[in-house]
């Protein structure tokens, strides 16, 4: 990716106990010295599944 690229991660959560989610990307991106958004843990169709969380929830980025 060219310096300056953004990346923004929708990326699925490990709420699911089976894949490692969005830390590994998160991690990975960010030491390559780009700019990252992190979209995973507000992906609005959790709301669906009983996943959703609101905006008063703090994620845990380490």
């Amino acid at each position: 990716l060219p310096p300056g690229t953004i990346v923004q991660i929708w990326k699925g959560t490990s709420d699911d106990g089976i894949s490692d989610g969005w830390a590994p990307y998160l991690n990975e991106i960010a030491g390559q010295g780009y700019n990252v958004i992190l979209s995973s843990p507000w992906y609005i169709n959790y709301i669906n599944y009983g996943h959703y969380r609101t905006n008063t929830t703090i994620v845990n980025l380490e």
